[in-house]
């Protein structure tokens, strides 16, 4: 055995699980755009898709602008869904739909939450998990709209079209891979196992 030597992530109990997921995921897209899909139908039918249309959507479109003239672009929203964007002497009207704020991230989210607090875990780890969880969720969300709509102005609709159902799938899925790497190896944290006093 070597002396000093720093732990590495081959280390990790979990590495293989993390592997077998993260393979799993990119051999199920397929997959899970057909559950994405599914989503948005259950959606329309349960009528979610108007309370996204008309409170979430109009939010995360301000939000987008502001992040986008943080980035140097010249913005106007228009009708709470859509953008003008304008740099360089390039302008580009980027729409967004209700479908893609990101909601589904969120459900996602929540499955692989409830998968990860199975364990025997502390109660303040299973809640610190959780809030990051949340909030990395939304930063996942918030950055796949911004790639989308960069890579539109830069490089056209087909491309963006492109990366919006194949590629942003496979970068949702990688931010789940990274949350489960991220919760088991740094956050969750096992009980202490109970001594049999008899």
């Amino acid at each position: 055995m070597v002396e000093g030597r720093s732990k590495s992530i081959l280390d990790s109990p979990h590495l293989l699980p993390l592997i077998v997921i993260g393979v799993s995921a990119i051999l199920l897209t397929p997959l899970t755009s057909a559950l994405e899909s599914a989503l948005t139908q259950l959606a329309i039918t349960l009528g979610l898709d108007v309370f996204i249309k008309e409170i979430l959507l109009p939010v995360t479109t301000r939000v987008v602008a502001v992040v986008l003239k943080a980035l140097g672009f010249n913005v106007t929203v228009i009708n709470f869904s859509k953008l003008l964007l304008e740099r360089g002497g390039s302008v580009k009207g980027v729409g967004l739909l209700w479908n893609c704020v990101g909601w589904q991230t969120l459900i996602f989210f929540l499955i692989v939450l409830i998968v990860l607090l199975c364990g025997s875990y502390t109660s303040k780890s299973k809640i610190v998990c959780s809030v990051i969880g949340f909030d990395l969720a939304l930063f996942a969300g918030l950055l796949r709209i911004l790639l989308v709509t960069v890579i539109d102005f830069y490089l056209g609709q087909s491309v963006a079209l492109f990366f919006h159902d194949y590629m942003g799938t496979i970068f949702v899925l990688a931010w789940v891979l990274f949350f489960c790497y991220l919760s088991y190896r740094y956050i969750l944290e096992r009980k202490p196992m109970e001594m049999d006093v008899s």
